[in-house]
């Protein structure tokens, strides 16, 4: 069921996928896809602010404390 007070539609964590994805094993590589489209205000957010949404969402749904993030990338696919 899907939070109704985050606009993240979908969570992957890859290590799950595979071990060789995640470098290092005590890591965790979570993924989070919005579905979006082209021009709208979230498509349109600049990479750091989509990176601090994506982390107070996380930390909303209990998932991570602020803290534990080693590093991000945005990826936006049409």
């Amino acid at each position: 069921m899907q939070e109704p007070d985050v606009k993240v539609g979908r969570i992957p964590i890859f290590n799950n996928w595979s071990p060789y994805i995640v470098a290092d094993p005590d890591a965790i590589s979570i993924g989070l896809e919005y579905f979006v489209n082209q021009g709208d205000t979230l498509w349109s957010l600049p990479d750091a602010q989509m990176f601090e949404l994506a982390v107070d969402e996380l930390i909303k749904i209990r998932v991570i404390n602020r803290e534990d993030v080693l590093d991000h990338v945005v990826i936006q696919r049409p």
